[in-house]
């Protein structure tokens, strides 16, 4: 909207000269008032500058953890898989972990040790 477009009402305007003095432009010392203005904001824009690059920053930071992820994942894809182990090495593995476990492991992993001992419980009882 421009300054033509604007109806101005002129019982106003004459109220608010009446009501407030004329300002003294004449009497103001313009290039000191210039260098306030300019002294009081030099730290907020410095700070303002000095925050906009953590910003842009901050925009690329998602696409870089997803371009990380693929990365990983892309190397972790092209690792050859291990070789199997020779048949002496299983079969002294296999024996390892009989011996390590007890008897009735199947039977508490699949979870039938805890029913026979819950009826073993109600039976009793």
């Amino acid at each position: 909207m421009s300054t033509d477009e604007i109806t101005r009402d002129p019982e106003l305007a004459a109220l608010l000269r009446a009501a407030a003095p004329e300002p003294p432009v004449d009497e103001v010392d313009w290039e000191r008032l210039r260098g306030a203005v300019r002294a009081r904001a030099e730290l907020p824009l410095a700070r303002l500058r000095r925050d906009a690059a953590p910003r842009r920053t901050r925009r690329w930071l998602p696409l870089s953890a997803a371009a990380a992820i693929a990365a990983v994942a892309l190397g972790v894809s092209l690792r050859p898989a291990p070789e199997p182990l020779p048949v002496e090495e299983r079969r002294l593995v296999e024996a390892i972990v009989a011996e390590s476990l007890p008897a009735n492991v199947d039977q508490m992993i699949s979870g039938d040790a805890a029913e026979g001992a819950l009826l073993e419980a109600a039976v009793g009882s």
